[in-house]
């Protein structure tokens, strides 16, 4: 599977600054080269934001490997991060499809994990997770 065009990465011109963002630091980079972004990188998280569904699709996984590693223990500022940046995708921007299903599997894999990343209560965790479930049920 090759990386996503850059209209497969966040769509068609004219992008926005944060698109553009994207682009500069995903752009033409394969899953593998993702995975190793997400490592100690907690602001790439922000790019999936801005992603559109086949770039959402191509490096989510690669997000979701990087969690479920032993590499990413106590890495609350990605988990948190990229939480943030796909209750974007789905409450903001309306995300669904196919897109939707790799999303919820990052959320639940995040919330039967808090101790990992060191996830409580107290951060904006809950509330991204329930926009995410939220849109879950909306599109079934």
């Amino acid at each position: 599977m090759k990386p996503p065009t850059a209209n497969e990465l966040v769509g068609p011109p004219p992008h926005s600054l944060d698109a553009e963002w994207t682009l500069k630091n995903f752009l033409g980079e394969t899953q593998e080269d993702a995975r190793e972004m997400c490592r100690g990188n907690s602001s790439v998280t922000e790019d999936f934001t801005y992603m559109a569904a086949p770039g959402l699709c191509y490096y989510l996984p690669a997000a979701l490997s990087y969690l479920t590693s032993d590499d990413s223990t106590k890495d609350w500022d990605f988990a948190h991060g990229l939480m943030c940046a796909l209750s974007s995708q789905v409450s903001i921007f309306g995300m669904r499809g196919e897109p939707l299903i790799l999303i919820n599997q990052v959320a639940e894999y995040c919330d039967m994990h808090r101790e990992k990343f060191d996830l409580t209560a107290e951060d904006l965790f809950d509330g991204y997770l329930q926009k995410i479930r939220n849109a879950e049920q909306g599109a079934t």
